[in-house]
């Protein structure tokens, strides 16, 4: 009995003693995806005190899969850590974050889209995914809708085949940015990324990362200490001072969705295709119900994806009925 008090007696003591002298709380985990331009990582990484946030290259991850992001993901988890503060730089073209090697070369350290919405649809990379308090998505158009901005589709299409890509993707990533069919890229961020207080980026052109250092600069010097910022923007609607500082840049934020909200319920239905890939008569059902939705323009993303995946010659008898709605 005298054990047991003298224990609890001492814990009491280290427990007042550790209040008394303000026990340091846990750093903040900055996570960064660094696809292209390290210029906005370092701006971060200078202006944030060591001792209060610790950073964390996601691209870095080693492990048994091929994937960087699937390596991310299951260390985030094995350490029992997550993001609370996650910047990805990179160019964006609507499918996937990019960029190049010293020789020009796409780099290996790419970030897919539909990798990303994989893992939002199965939970099982909520540390990085949905953890943040802010996601800052550096690369042209990360939140662009579908309105016009001051170049027309022909002239971004060109600006994607320089950067790469295949003219024919080109010309699809260029008409489902611009055309009124399909989600535009902020609507699928906020799915994506859903729950997530606060998504900040660019609804056209974005400033390179040499650019827009030292306006992030003058934007984490306002703030005063970022920590305190942090534990309170989940109250906030917008962020302000982000907004004025970055507002010549074509800046915009939104917020990830929730789930009584009509994105949500996107998600849901673009998730359910993902989990029954391969069965594809239960896929085509889903596509037709999908279809008779009044917001089914949102899936038409959805079912040039499967098409573009599975040629009529491949299909049963049974699949082929099935298609004839799509046919035309």
């Amino acid at each position: 009995m005298f054990s047991l008090r003298l224990t609890l007696i001492l814990t009491l003591i280290g427990f007042a003693t550790s209040v008394a002298h303000g026990a340091a709380p846990a750093p903040f985990t900055v996570c960064t995806i660094t696809a292209n331009s390290s210029n906005e990582k370092n701006v971060f990484r200078k202006s944030l005190p060591k001792g209060q946030f610790e950073f964390v290259e996601l691209t870095e991850a080693k492990g048994e899969s091929v994937s960087w992001f699937d390596n991310a993901c299951a260390q985030m988890k094995q350490q029992h850590r997550q993001c609370d503060i996650l910047l990805v730089s990179g160019h964006f073209a609507g499918t996937a974050f990019f960029g190049h090697d010293e020789n020009g070369e796409t780099s290996d350290k790419s970030w897919s889209v539909d990798e990303i919405e994989s893992h939002s649809c199965s939970n099982d990379c909520e540390e990085i995914i949905r953890a943040p308090k802010e996601i800052f998505l550096f690369g042209c158009n990360t939140l662009a809708g579908k309105q016009k901005d001051r170049r027309t589709p022909q002239q971004y299409q060109e600006i994607l085949v320089r950067e790469g890509i295949p003219r024919e993707q080109a010309t699809q990533m260029a008409q489902f940015r611009y055309g009124p069919l399909g989600e535009s890229a902020s609507d699928r961020m906020e799915r994506i990324f859903w729950g997530v207080p606060h998504i900040y980026g660019f609804d056209s052109v974005a400033p390179s990362g040499k650019h827009i250092q030292a306006a992030l600069a003058r934007y984490l010097k306002g703030v005063g200490n970022y920590g305190d910022h942090l534990n309170q923007v989940s109250r906030l609607t917008t962020n302000r001072k982000l907004e004025l500082s970055l507002g010549l840049y074509n800046f915009d934020q939104t917020q990830g969705v929730s789930v009584s909200q009509p994105g949500y319920q996107v998600h849901e239905g673009t998730c359910g295709l993902k989990k029954k890939k391969g069965q594809n008569l239960e896929v085509l059902k889903d596509l037709e119900k999908l279809l008779r939705e009044p917001n089914r323009v949102l899936f038409v993303d959805q079912v040039r994806g499967f098409f573009d995946e599975h040629t009529l010659r491949e299909m049963s008898n049974e699949e082929l009925a099935s298609t004839r709605q799509y046919q035309g």
